[in-house]
């Protein structure tokens, strides 16, 4: 639509009629405001066109009331399509799609739209609020501590990773070979065959006098000291630890503790499994009595 155009160019913006008799000149019209007139008469009447050719209404010059006619069709019309949706592609799309029973409308791509099946499963999951309410439905491992069963994956860390991560037993085999233990790190703790012992198998007492020492396989080593041992006597020394089973072996040394002329000798009588006995003798005169080292094998 046009601006409002310019009135007349006159003292008041009024015509006034001209009098030759007392020499008044009239309102002079000129071209350039009869166009203007001419100009806003037909922009006028192409808006009101323009409203009629919305409402579908053709020109009719015998007809003096299409404007009310038109502005009425074009008022219902809007008032008919108040609180409606606008039309749009995506809804057009929608309205294309034949519904039916367990079935979901989805995008395919812009204002594209397919129908994919929704089982009772997807709609069970659909109504549920929170994830945990979700793995229950579905039978699922709780989110704090789970418990999984089968054979659940995780990603293998780098080697030499040290963080929170999962370590699959690829990672262990991995971190395993990189010590080169060998098949050791197949072995279970232990004192049998093919098992690796640890300090607590080799049990053990130890004193100035008598001690002892367990090792894993079973075998007892048991040495010490006696106190002096006469000429031509039998001494008996107990065992700190008594052989469960037998004594193999033993041996006694004479402790030669100051000079002695004459030969004395100290050697093992009898042997069991809680005692040993040391025979002392010697050859010649002003031997004193001396203690003797021993040493027992057993198991």
């Amino acid at each position: 639509m046009q601006s409002l155009m310019p009135p007349i160019d006159s003292s008041d913006s009024l015509f006034h009629n001209g009098n030759p008799l007392t020499g008044t000149k009239g309102t002079i019209v000129t071209a350039e405001w009869l166009n203007a007139v001419q100009s806003a008469i037909r922009a006028a009447q192409a808006e009101m066109l323009s409203v009629l050719a919305a409402a579908g209404i053709d020109v009719d010059p015998e007809q003096s009331s299409q404007l009310f006619t038109a502005l009425n069709s074009l008022y219902a019309e809007q008032s008919a399509l108040d609180n409606k949706q606008n039309k749009h592609d995506n809804l057009t799309a929608l309205a294309g799609l034949a519904g039916a029973a367990d079935r979901l409308p989805y995008f395919t791509g812009a204002n594209a739209l397919a129908l994919a099946t929704l089982t009772s499963v997807g709609r069970s999951i659909i109504g549920k609020a929170t994830a945990a309410e979700v793995l229950t439905a579905i039978a699922g491992a709780p989110l704090d501590s789970p418990t999984f069963t089968g054979e659940p994956k995780a990603p293998t860390p780098a080697a030499g990773d040290n963080d929170t991560s999962i370590a699959t037993t690829a990672f262990v085999t991995a971190a395993i070979a990189a010590l080169s233990f060998g098949t050791a790190s197949q072995r279970n703790v232990g004192t049998g065959t093919n098992q690796i012992p640890d300090m607590n198998s080799f049990s053990g007492y130890f004193t100035a006098s008598a001690s002892w020492q367990r090792l894993p396989g079973g075998l007892i080593l048991q040495w010490g000291v006696t106190d002096a041992i006469t000429a031509e006597a039998l001494y008996t020394q107990a065992l700190p630890l008594t052989f469960l089973n037998m004594c193999f072996m033993a041996q006694a040394t004479i402790n030669y503790s100051a000079a002695v002329s004459g030969v004395a000798n100290h050697y093992i009588a009898s042997i069991s499994t809680t005692q040993i006995q040391i025979r002392s003798d010697v050859n010649g005169s002003g031997i004193a009595a001396m203690p003797s080292y021993w040493f027992a094998i057993g198991y």
